[in-house]
């Protein structure tokens, strides 16, 4: 997938404030939603919404199982926020999430055992609720990384994968045995080259986004070109070997350290398969995150 560029130009959490509230409750009417929660205020709103809608809401409590997030800690808080949930008459208790944070570990030897470790907190809270009467129908773990570990574990009724449906560059440097491919990638052009080992292309973090560590997008082609600067409008790359050969007007492909920012900055996905454009979807969320 290619996002075309101008010259210029998972995840669950939790639902707070009435105009929020009530917009998530006009959405049960058409959908079958799911809330989440980790804090017994989440529960009074979300329960005194749905006696106001009519209606009754389905509910799952977010456990932190290493990400330092949200989630109310594993064990005992998890059962006692689970027993709130079931006693209120407008809610269904549903079960349990916890998103795993180990995608930042690139050896797998050292990565999957912290995944599993993870994970068994999620797998123990479930056992702790349903030994104190409540029944769990779901127990769903993120996330790409941890798919594969997530999906062996015994009480993990679901995985919550995001990242895989396109990957990008900071995804695969974390965790670079993932079965995914790249598929994201923004279709800039060379628009200066003041030296022999620089070059100027129409892309900058407007468009492809910065990435929280300050690591930039990666490249694949041609082979000794990387980007070393982002501005709002241009992108600088250093070129050696090959890469010197680029000229202006030539097209490079660039790689989302994240996907997410590069996504809600721009309008349209190309798809593209063995070179040949096939469809183009609009990106309907483009915007939509207030």
């Amino acid at each position: 997938m290619k996002i075309p560029s101008e010259s210029g130009s998972n995840a669950r959490s939790s639902v707070v404030g009435r105009q929020k509230i009530e917009r998530l409750m006009h959405l049960t009417r058409r959908a079958n939603i799911i809330a989440l929660v980790d804090h017994p205020s989440h529960v009074d709103d979300l329960s005194a919404a749905a006696v106001a809608f009519g209606t009754k809401l389905n509910v799952m409590v977010e456990v932190d199982i290493g990400l330092g997030r949200c989630g109310v800690q594993p064990g005992k808080p998890t059962v006692d926020l689970a027993r709130y949930v079931t006693s209120k008459g407008s809610l269904q208790f549903k079960g349990l999430s916890g998103h795993e944070a180990s995608a930042g570990i690139a050896d797998r030897s050292e990565r999957i055992p912290r995944q599993r470790e993870n994970f068994q907190r999620l797998v123990d809270s479930r056992a702790d609720v349903e030994r104190a009467g409540m029944a769990v129908d779901i127990c769903g773990g993120g996330a790409t990384a941890a798919w594969n570990v997530a999906g062996t574990m015994d009480g993990i009724t679901e995985i919550e994968p995001g990242a895989y449906v396109v990957m990008d560059y900071g995804m695969k440097y974390n965790a670079p045995d993932l079965e995914f491919d790249l598929a994201l990638k923004v279709l800039s052009t060379i628009i200066s080259r003041p030296t022999d080992d620089r070059a100027v292309v129409d892309c900058g973090h407007k468009m492809i986004g910065l990435a929280y560590d300050g690591k930039m997008p990666g490249m694949l082609a041609p082979s000794g070109a990387s980007v070393t600067r982002l501005n709002s409008e241009h992108g600088i790359l250093h070129l050696s070997d090959e890469a010197r050969a680029l000229r202006i007007g030539d097209k490079v492909e660039l790689i989302p350290w994240y996907y997410g920012t590069a996504v809600n900055a721009n309008d349209h996905y190309v798809g593209v398969r063995n070179g040949i454009v096939e469809c183009t979807w609009r990106i309907a969320a483009r915007g939509a995150h207030q």
